[in-house]
């Protein structure tokens, strides 16, 4: 039953990253259109006083920033022996934090993506390779992701490499499921974005969405029409 589960999961993010990088990429190419055609939208209502809104925005913008610095200054910076002087903190005896056991088949795991992408294994590779520099990231994050418990990164990496496992269990489903759910959010997130629903819609739609924004951008404009 693992088994069947396994498998349809891994078709599932297989599908769902290739969706979150195609819809990622329609957004950036959204972007550009719409703040160029929004700019215009809002020359259209403005006229002039878009511009002298512009440069009084710009202007508020700047004095909030002077005056967040005047109020978070930069940190002042200690030597080691000031911080010893001043700062008991640095006295008190830290102790290593725990590490949680790492269940033996994400070690397996592990030992497989490392059969495939550990330099050492591609020494005759050109380093500044496509091959060698993918490998060698992957390798990365796969240690990383040991490291840190993240056993859920080291099965993306796991299925990235395609490799096959010889056994499934509870803890493999439940990592993967979890997955695929930061996968449909990443991709719904994406899907609910302003610029994404534009980019999708029809010329009234479009204007529709324009106005809803500009009103709330230019509220006092709005106020004195």
């Amino acid at each position: 039953m693992n088994d069947k589960k396994y498998k349809k999961l891994v078709l599932k993010i297989k599908y769902l990253r290739l969706e979150a990088e195609d819809s990622d990429d329609s957004l950036k190419l959204y972007i550009n259109d719409f703040d160029l055609a929004f700019t215009e939208f809002c020359k259209s209502k403005l006229g002039d006083d878009y511009f002298k809104n512009e440069t009084s925005e710009h202007a508020k913008l700047s004095k909030s920033a002077k005056e967040a610095r005047k109020r978070n200054p930069k940190t002042k910076e200690y030597t080691p022996k000031q911080n010893s002087e001043t700062d008991d903190f640095t006295k008190r005896e830290l102790k290593p934090a725990k590490k949680k056991k790492v269940p033996q088949i994400f070690k397996k795991i592990y030992k497989k993506i490392a059969a495939l992408t550990h330099p050492d294994r591609f020494l005759y590779l050109n380093p500044s390779g496509d091959e060698y520099k993918l490998k060698n990231k992957l390798y990365i994050k796969a240690t990383t992701a040991l490291e840190d418990n993240d056993y859920e990164t080291l099965l993306d990496v796991m299925t990235e490499l395609e490799i096959e496992l010889d056994e499934v269990n509870s803890d493999i489903i439940e990592a993967l499921k979890l997955k695929v759910n930061k996968l449909s959010n990443t991709i719904s997130t994406i899907h609910n974005n302003p610029v994404w629903i534009w980019g999708h819609a029809s010329q009234e739609q479009r204007f529709r969405i324009f106005e809803h924004i500009f009103k709330q951008r230019y509220k006092k404009y709005c106020k004195s029409l």
